[in-house]
């Protein structure tokens, strides 16, 4: 009977067609009816009135049951106008009784539907205003990659118009496409993804650092046939955790990294290293004569001091090994790929050189000196890091105590351990 009411209704179309029907139906019924009770035939005309009566009940609801037990009692009215044959009169009154409970199951049936569809009319219209209202860029997307919808901040984010999103692909928005499969894989398998790293890009070709999360929607099968996403833009929060990473770990007068720089990278390194059997050497350096420097010349002379000597480490090292000050007049440089006292002295005679033309600038009211000791990493032999540092330490001051700075003429000869 449901059936039949959504089949009417789909038929008809609106409310005001429903009154139409309705009303010629009941009309027709009656002016049968008296048609047939002119004939003298009693009962056989009650079957006109079950189509007004379902028809009210589906239209109208609670309206038309009321509708309904009006038609039972014009109907009843009807027959004890013509006739007052007992039989006749009781079978009158069954049938009215039938047509209320007719009435009643499908008042409640349509009124089951009814509100159940005003229901979903309810939270769909909801879910349509958090999706467009929502603040981060929100969209549908089918398992082949094709947009079914977005909301404003998804065409804001890529620089998109609503026509754009038509000719856009979901592959087009990446600037991995091993990030999407990636993706896609993880919602076929768990069925959703929370805050997925991903780089994306704008239709203007701008890198976006986002995060993605996705829910997937399956097919009668099993499989993803569509999924629907939030997608967050934290290229500016990256960018601030980025700098607030590179001011922790740099040291702000010489633009070296500083101790806690030093150790974060050479941890790293010493683990690969260890991975992969690779030698480098540990070159730890103390600026000479810096209390000298301060005490005669000022501490902004110091200052300069120190970031000279720090530019003539960065021209010496390559950018690929890890030179940091370690605080003070103390500097570290974790050589990778110097693999033995050959290279070591390689590496000092450049350092020399870079003092040299430092030294031999006019102007200069001292020298420039460094006292530098070295400890080499054996893989075959293997130490912590801390042990690494120890043996450059002892090595540096060996050449400072011996006087064997670098300084100007021949390069001193390092005990590399």
């Amino acid at each position: 009977m449901n059936n039949i009411g959504d089949l009417i209704t789909d038929f008809t179309g609106r409310r005001s067609s429903g009154i139409f029907l309705v009303g010629a139906s009941t009309a027709a019924a009656i002016l049968v009816s008296l048609y047939y009770l002119f004939s003298g035939t009693f009962i056989v005309f009650q079957n006109l009135f079950y189509f007004p009566i379902i028809m009210s009940c589906i239209y109208f609801t609670m309206r038309g049951f009321f509708y309904s037990v009006c038609l039972a009692f014009l109907y009843l009215v009807l027959i004890l106008l013509f006739t007052r044959d007992t039989e006749i009169v009781i079978q009158a009154i069954s049938m009215s009784a039938f047509f209320v409970i007719i009435a009643v199951v499908v008042s409640s049936l349509t009124a089951g539907r009814r509100k159940s569809e005003k229901s979903l009319k309810e939270s769909e219209e909801k879910f349509r205003r958090l999706f467009e209202d929502s603040m981060d860029a929100t969209y549908i997307a089918t398992s082949n990659g094709i947009f079914v919808d977005v909301n404003e901040a998804f065409l804001e984010l890529f620089s998109l118009t609503k026509d754009g999103i038509t000719r856009l692909k979901v592959g087009d928005t990446y600037m991995s496409l091993a990030d999407r499969d990636t993706l896609m894989r993880t919602l076929e398998e768990k069925g959703m993804i929370k805050e997925f790293e991903v780089k994306l890009r704008t239709m203007g070709g701008s890198e976006m650092d986002c995060l993605i999360t996705a829910t997937a929607r399956r097919a009668p099968d099993g499989s993803t046939s569509w999924h629907q996403g939030i997608i967050r833009d934290v290229t500016r929060t990256k960018r601030l955790e980025n700098e607030l990473f590179v001011k922790s770990v740099t040291d702000e007068l010489t633009g070296l990294y500083n101790r806690r720089g030093f150790f974060t990278l050479a941890e790293q390194q010493f683990r690969v290293a260890q991975r992969k059997k690779v030698r480098m050497t540990l070159f730890f350096a103390d600026l000479d004569k810096m209390k000298w420097i301060n005490d005669t010349l000022g501490h902004g002379e110091g200052d300069k001091a120190l970031i000279e000597a720090a530019t003539v480490l960065k021209e010496t090292f390559r950018k690929s090994d890890i030179t940091a000050r370690m605080g003070g007049d103390e500097f570290a440089v974790l050589a990778l790929d110097v693999i033995d006292e050959e290279a070591s002295e390689v590496l000092l005679r450049r350092l020399q050189h870079s003092l040299d033309a430092l030294n031999q600038m006019e102007g200069r009211s001292y020298v420039l000196s460094l006292s530098v000791g070295a400890a080499h990493y054996d893989p075959g032999k293997p130490c912590s890091l801390d042990e690494l540092m120890a043996g450059a330490d002892t090595s540096m001051y060996k050449q400072k105590k011996s006087g064997r700075q670098l300084t100007g003429g021949p390069v001193p000869r390092l005990a590399v351990k």
